[in-house]
């Protein structure tokens, strides 16, 4: 798991503004721009950014065309199980809607493209028998407790027009009735087809789905607790050997390892995780003597795939854990090439007080707290310095000085933490050059540090090369995406991110976040929610929701959502300076001022973030101040500081000093194009 969110450190809206006007240089989303001189409001730079690249810009929806759908926050994956009398086949035309998997096909077979939100009004219309559907009963069901604008469901009916239209006789479905909904007007035939007579997903379809395994953490049956790191560390070890291999998705441990200690039958948690089959393991440690016992368990009957016992001593252990996965591969009849059998056998040392070492090293790098992340640093220095071949204790210690990086996490600049990283991850890479874990960390430090944003792309697609399921590539990847103007292409990695750690809060949210970028803002707004159901006391979303009552002038429920974030999350710098935007832009000046000098004294403690105190400055008006604020997180080299289009940093756009700040952070239209050229 990675965290690229300082605690609470993220922010959505479903509707950024520039003063007047709403736009998304990184969305493709845009209507008809109106005249104006556009250049009072927006900078320079980025006008030249969004007219080069075919985007436009289109006038604000007024307040009152935005709606509260009533209802609670309801939100069920487009991947979740339901019974098939629930969820029949539908005909109808020249298509065929399997309403269970969401699919929709065409007489021949060809898969038709379509987004969740055109499924869920596909299977509405399916289920309305012809009858008139309402805006209203469209927009409560599809939308619930989400905030949209009038025309976001117009949009949505006209592209599944669009993909319904058929290629013989254009043939509409889908008819509007002036003043009250929709009607969808073909001959429907209903088939209720079991799992077993459900026709098969094309060929096409299927081959990009992998085959998905679930790792369970394995049990600690030792009496010491302290052998913990070594239970943690067996699981970890197996889930990166196995997620080498291509043609296998294996979820990653920050999936799995929320199931630790619950005792909840194998199936349940295979289906919950949409995994294909399950290993489970238990360990007992007696002396020198190691016992290791796992099974392998197929998700559809419970039967056992495979299952056996090791009896070994401790010095065996990476030997176990190479057997395991051989018998892994083996029973899954996966066909491996060399190189992959080669990574399987693969030993990154060879020393087992060193590899134990390291194990204790991701234990406590997994706390995500700055104390137990030095602790973290010790161990894999112990580890590198009894072993210096060995390459994964550094890059370790390179993962770990990126968290500290972050603003939440250290006591020193971000730069010097980047810094560090960088050295740490160089190093690792000159022992092992395909080692896919050192990657990510290199590339964060270069576009962080360097702004080196070139060289940060070949990293990153080195990492996903060499390991195509190392989640944290695909997740840091979208932030260099974003900040680069790609948002599609960003969403796309965040996503596949999403599918190896579906139940990470920080994948979660860097999803939200990058539904966010694209344009996408309902879907932001679900996917918050989302994240919601999985944690119930995780701030980010009260921050999003804050904002999102900001842009709305609805100061009241801003300061309620950011005060509960401060809740859940009191020593989180996102969370207060959230709280403290809001209560500036109330016109609570008074109380804003307390918490920047809250902060101020907090700094004096541990390093604080300058861009996000630019936040309560520029609601409280003080542009020069905010300047300084985002100039010093350029100059500390604060993660987010490229992350300029926020859109509570609209009142500073129009300044030539937000555009000098673009140039020298090189995110100018040319360097833009010189780091697609990559592609």
């Amino acid at each position: 798991m990675a965290c690229p969110f300082p605690a609470t450190n993220v922010v959505f809206s479903n509707k950024p503004v520039v003063e007047s006007f709403r736009f998304s240089i990184y969305g493709k989303r845009a209507v008809q721009a109106q005249a104006f001189d556009l250049y009072k409001t927006v900078s320079p730079i980025l006008l030249c950014h969004i007219q080069t690249r075919g985007y436009t810009l289109c006038p604000e929806a007024r307040s009152e065309k935005f709606r509260k759908i009533d209802g609670g926050h309801h939100w069920r994956s487009q991947n979740s199980r339901m019974s098939p009398l629930d969820s029949p086949i539908y005909e109808f035309g020249g298509f065929r809607f399997d309403a269970r998997q969401g699919l929709l096909f065409k007489r021949n077979g060809q898969l038709v493209s379509l987004t969740p939100k055109s499924i869920e009004l596909l299977r509405a219309f399916m289920e309305s028998g012809g009858c008139v559907l309402t805006k209203e009963e469209l927009l409560k069901r599809i939308w619930k407790g989400i905030f949209i604008e009038e025309g976001t469901l117009h949009r949505h009916v006209s592209f599944l027009r669009q993909s319904l239209k058929s290629e013989e006789n254009g043939s509409q479905y889908i008819e509007t009735i002036p003043k009250r909904g929709y009607r969808f007007v073909a001959s429907v035939r209903m088939i209720e087809a079991s799992d077993e007579k459900r026709a098969p997903v094309p060929e096409k379809t299927r081959v990009q789905r992998e085959y998905a395994l679930a790792v369970l953490p394995f049990i600690n049956a030792t009496s010491d607790p302290q052998a913990e790191y070594l239970t943690d560390g067996i699981t970890e070890s197996i889930i990166n050997n196995l997620s080498q291999l291509p043609q296998l998705l294996v979820l990653a441990s920050s999936t799995v390892f929320r199931y630790k200690g619950r005792e909840i039958d194998a199936q349940e948690i295979g289906r919950a995780l949409n995994a294909d089959s399950l290993l489970r393991g238990k360990v007992i440690q007696l002396g020198e003597k190691l016992i290791i016992r796992a099974e392998l368990i197929k998700i559809t009957d419970g039967s056992q795939i495979w299952g056996a016992q090791f009896d070994r001593p401790s010095s065996d252990i990476l030997a176990v854990q190479e057997e395991i996965a051989h018998e892994i591969s083996e029973r899954l009849r996966l066909r491996l090439t060399s190189d992959d059998k080669r990574r399987l056998s693969r030993r990154y040392t060879q020393n087992t007080e060193a590899y134990g070492l390291y194990l204790k090293g991701r234990y406590f790098w997994n706390k995500f707290i700055a104390e137990d992340l030095q602790k973290a640093i010790r161990y894999f220095q112990r580890a590198a310095d009894l072993d210096p071949s060995y390459a994964l204790a550094y890059a370790g210690i390179a993962d770990c000085y990126i968290q500290l990086g972050l603003s939440d996490h250290g006591e020193d600049l971000p730069q010097n933490y980047f810094l560090k990283a960088k050295a740490a991850a160089r190093s690792a890479l000159e022992i092992d050059a395909e080692l896919a874990e050192a990657y990510p960390p290199l590339a964060i430090a270069m576009m962080s540090h360097d702004y080196d944003w070139q060289g940060a792309e070949r990293a990153f697609k080195r990492a996903i090369e060499l390991n195509p399921n190392l989640s944290t590539a695909h997740q840091w990847h979208f932030f260099l995406l974003a900040w680069t103007a790609r948002a599609e292409a960003g969403l796309a990695e965040a996503k596949r991110a999403l599918e190896i750690e579906p139940f990470s809060l920080f994948v979660n949210m860097t999803v939200a976040f990058a539904y966010y970028v694209a344009g996408y803002y309902e879907e932001a707004q679900e996917q918050c929610l989302r994240t919601l159901e999985i944690e119930p006391r995780f701030a980010p979303p009260y921050c999003a929701l804050a904002t999102h009552w900001i842009l709305e002038n609805r100061y009241g429920e801003a300061i309620d959502c950011a005060q509960k974030a401060v809740a859940l999350a009191p020593a989180s710098v996102f969370a207060l300076t959230t709280l403290g935007h809001a209560l500036a832009v109330a016109g609570r000046y008074c109380e804003a001022r307390e918490i920047l000098d809250d902060l101020h004294r907090f700094s004096a403690q541990r390093y604080i973030s300058s861009y996000f105190i630019a936040f309560i400055y520029t609601g409280l008006g003080e542009h020069d101040r905010a300047f300084s604020c985002l100039e010093r997180a350029y100059q500390e080299r604060d993660f987010w500081a490229p992350w300029l289009m926020e859109p509570r940093f609209t009142p500073l756009r129009s300044d030539s000093r937000f555009t000098n700040l673009a140039e020298r952070l090189g995110l100018t239209l040319e360097k833009i194009s010189e780091i697609e050229s990559l592609i």
